[in-house]
């Protein structure tokens, strides 16, 4: 399957529909279907934007997790409940409700970003902020990319 990598920037309109670019839309139609999961970032005030397969598969790995542990009880609650159906429209767009529109602060100009398997939306005041080399130790941010093996 394909996966998603890049950076776009559109206006969100003010019924709060997003278009979707081209190659992304393109990536899904040939391999997911035009329906995206939107749900709201556990720590920022972003979205992500799911293929359906994909969304269902985080899905069973955060139902395989215990429950009852806060962490997960927290993702929980703040990412799955938020979880919205998007269809893309003719016009390559979709419709954000207001209430993930609000959790994410997204009022004009927005990042559209390929994270692999998913979507990132972000406002682009708020993606400057959290893509601020500034904002991360850089030494711990070394070290645990070479754990990562990055």
């Amino acid at each position: 399957m394909s996966t998603f990598s890049g950076m776009y920037f559109n206006n969100i309109d003010s019924k709060g529909r997003l278009i979707i670019p081209a190659p992304f839309r393109e990536i899904l139609s040939n391999n997911y279907g035009l329906r995206l999961i939107v749900v709201v970032d556990a720590l920022e005030p972003c979205l992500h934007a799911y293929p359906e397969l994909q969304w269902n598969k985080q899905l069973e790995k955060v139902n395989s997790l215990p429950q009852y542990n806060k962490f997960v009880r927290f993702y929980m609650r703040k990412v799955v409940a938020s979880a919205t159906v998007c269809d893309i429209d003719k016009q390559g767009r979709i419709l954000i409700p207001v209430a993930l529109r609000k959790n994410s602060q997204l009022i004009n100009e927005t990042v559209i970003a390929g994270q692999g398997t998913k979507l990132e939306i972000c406002d682009k005041l708020i993606w400057d902020k959290v893509t601020n080399p500034e904002m991360v130790d850089k030494e711990e941010f070394i070290k645990t990319m070479e754990d990562f093996k990055l």
